[in-house]
């Protein structure tokens, strides 16, 4: 090698790519049973529907948030507004 570059970033990919096909190896028997039975499908199922509900759920805050932080900067504006008013118009 002449371009004097350290191989760390190559060597701990090339360990992590070993270690998940080493898991494979050992787990094929417990994957595939899992895809035999089933329970593939509902565990990918119900993981989409927790993403689907977390996306809703970030959606609704912010809009509330959006809202909430319009209110009160109008609140804000209009308590200011209020503020600068001829005394005639504040007395009952």
């Amino acid at each position: 090698m002449t371009s004097g570059a350290e191989p760390f970033y190559t060597v701990i990919l090339a360990v992590a790519i070993m270690t998940i096909a080493g898991l494979s190896l050992w787990m094929s028997p417990v994957i595939a049973y899992k895809v035999a039975m089933g329970q593939v499908y509902e565990s990918v199922s119900s993981t989409v529907s927790s993403w689907a509900g977390a996306l809703v759920g970030a959606g609704i805050e912010f809009y509330s948030s959006a809202t909430a932080a319009s209110i009160s900067n109008q609140a804000e504006r209009a308590q200011g507004q209020g503020q600068f008013l001829p005394k005639s118009f504040n007395k009952p």
